[in-house]
């Protein structure tokens, strides 16, 4: 392998065809109670804010650009009537 800088896909597979791969084994978990999960593995915090429309810049999550008008839309004052006659309290 040494001896030639770059070699093709046909060179390799010429190199390692007496290899013979090996079966399967089961997960090894070091105990024989213990199953392995079939669930993902928990994001960290930096994977949960991609995946929540942040973008990476110098290494840290930011949060998506929001339009100004957009900040506005949910604190705007109501237009509904108040009732006027309020139980005291």
């Amino acid at each position: 392998l040494l001896e030639k800088e770059t070699l093709g896909k046909d060179e390799i597979a010429e190199i390692f065809a007496p290899l013979v791969r090996r079966p399967a084994r089961p997960a090894w978990t070091g105990s024989a109670r213990r199953t392995p999960s079939t669930r993902p593995p928990v994001l960290s915090p930096k994977e949960l804010a991609l995946t929540n429309g942040a973008s990476i810049a110098n290494g840290s999550a930011t949060p998506p650009e929001i339009a100004p008008t957009d900040l506005t839309k949910d604190i705007a004052p109501s237009t509904e009537a108040i009732p006027e006659d309020r139980p005291e309290s």
